[in-house]
Parts: structure tokens; C-alpha cells; sequence
């Protein structure tokens, strides 16, 4: 399956994003979870990101361009997307329809979505005032799912794991760890989250 690249930024650059404090954007086209771990972007994931507002045209220029070859069968929507502006943007939907092939399963989407979310996320924990505040964003936003609520502050342990018997900082290690494990249970490498 293939997997969206997300990172926050400035929200003055994208549209008003509702769902989570910070916008987020497309890294880059591919994205590297470890040397062999190729995470490559496709159309139905461009497309639910745009449409759950997880992209902005800007990053739907910034892919059109980087994906915009002579020999692609899809060579003239792209070359569209190439030349969206802030004026045209509502241009954007359409052309994403056309260029959409299989209509995946939008849960296989969006679990791809929250992985790489909370992927990057990790990587830049150091960089985020609070990263488990927008951990518990995003379980809100994708509808409160049980296979993360082992890293949520506020979710009561379900391992017998009695949180009032250790320390403040012994119980964020641990839901740190707990997201860590959740990441390489989805497939990314111990070294990439070092």
C-alpha cells in the first residue's frame, strides 16, 4: 500500500485547516522511512489529502510538478495541475477526480494518512512544543482508533499498567516507547526512529 508524507508548517501558506492545529504538507514525493523502506505517493492519496484538507494547492502544485513526464498516460491533467494558482485552485478537485483510477477504500487511505502522520510526527517530536497533544489530534481526527490508544495521554492503560505507580517522567518514556512500537509494528525501521 502506498503511504502520503506529511510534516507541519506555517497555516498562513494553506487553507484554514480544521482538524489539526498545524497544516500539514507533503514532504516530498518519495519518502524514505529507512534506506530500503521507499514510501512513493500516488493519485488516490494526493486526492484524499486534498479532500480531507490534509493538503493545500501549494502542495498539489509541488507534486503535479515533480510527476508531470511526457510518457505518463495522465501527461495533460497533470500539466493542468502544473499551472494551478491561488485563482484556480478550485480547478483542483476535478482535475484530482479524473486522475484517480481505482477508488480505494478511504479507511485504507486514511490509515496510511495517520500512519505517516504519526511517522513524522516522531521523527520531529523534539521539534513540537507537544507532541502528544497532537497525537491526541489526530486520534480525534481519524474517529478515535484502538490501535494507538497505547500512546494517548489521557486513555487509560488496557495492560494492566497502573500509571500512579511511577513517575511523570517514567509515564511519558513510556507512552513515547508505546508509539515507537506502534510505528515498527506498521513497518518503519528501528533505526529511522532513532
Amino acid at each position: 500500500m502506498l503511504l502520503l508524507a506529511f510534516t507541519p508548517c506555517l497555516a498562513n501558506d494553506y487553507p484554514i485547516h480544521t482538524k489539526i492545529s498545524s497544516s500539514f504538507l507533503m514532504r516530498q514525493s518519495h519518502y524514505y522511512l529507512s534506506l530500503n523502506e521507499k514510501i512513493i505517493l500516488n493519485w488516490d492519496d494526493i486526492e484524499w489529502g486534498y479532500r480531507n484538507n490534509y493538503l493545500g494547492w501549494k502542495d498539489i502544485l509541488k507534486y503535479a510538478s515533480a510527476h508531470n513526464t511526457i510518457n505518463d498516460s495522465d501527461y495533460e491533467l497533470v500539466k493542468e495541475l502544473t499551472q494551478i494558482n491561488k485563482e484556480s485552485a478550485f480547478l483542483i478537485s476535478t482535475i484530482l477526480d479524473k486522475l484517480v483510477k481505482d477508488k480505494i477504500d478511504d479507511e485504507d487511505i486514511s490509515g496510511n494518512v495517520m500512519f505517516m502522520l504519526l511517522y513524522n510526527l516522531y521523527i520531529d517530536r523534539n521539534k513540537v512544543i507537544d507532541p502528544l497533544a497532537e497525537v491526541e489530534k489526530i486520534y480525534e481526527d481519524f474517529n478515535y482508533p484502538e490501535e494507538i490508544e497505547s500512546f494517548v495521554r489521557y486513555m487509560p492503560p488496557k495492560d494492566g499498567y497502573d500509571p500512579s505507580l511511577y513517575s511523570y517522567e517514567e509515564n511519558l518514556i513510556r507512552l513515547f516507547e508505546n508509539w515507537k512500537s506502534y510505528l515498527i509494528s506498521k513497518g518503519a525501521s528501528e533505526t529511522s526512529l532513532s
